[in-house]
């Protein structure tokens, strides 16, 4: 297991799982690939909500019930010590303490709030095409 940390966001988490042609599957199945996903209660808690809305009906309930169930065994879930008051949007502050208290290098998103940031604090806040672009 790898011992750098990242955090992808909840769209980038609900687009690997429901689009596999994406550029945010390829990315963050790269980021599982090389890095330890972090979580928090508050992040999975709205990977949760988001997956089980109404307008991801046309999939099944039970495929995205074992989605979130995946999700859960992906990330390593832990509480931020460290409060953020950084983004625009303050809906978003969640992934920055997040990836600051578990010292992630890397931010996977495609909100322009985070995207603005990067870098935040030596921590690489990038699209799922700009991070596939990176050289490997």
């Amino acid at each position: 297991m790898s011992n750098r940390f990242a955090v992808a966001d909840t769209n980038a988490m609900i687009s690997f799982y429901l689009g596999r042609q994406s550029a945010s599957f390829a990315a963050v199945q790269h980021l599982l690939d090389n890095y330890r996903p972090l979580a928090s209660t508050e992040t999975f808690s709205e990977f949760h909500e988001v997956i089980l809305r109404d307008k991801f009906n046309r999939i099944a309930l039970a495929r995205r019930q074992s989605f979130l169930a995946a999700y859960g065994q992906a990330v390593t879930i832990i509480e931020p010590h460290i409060d953020v008051a950084a983004c625009v949007d303050p809906k978003d502050d969640k992934f920055l303490s997040l990836a600051v208290s578990g010292n992630a290098s890397l931010i996977l998103t495609s909100d322009d709030h985070l995207l603005r940031l990067h870098p935040f604090r030596g921590i690489n806040i990038l699209s799922p095409a700009t991070y596939l672009a990176l050289p490997r």
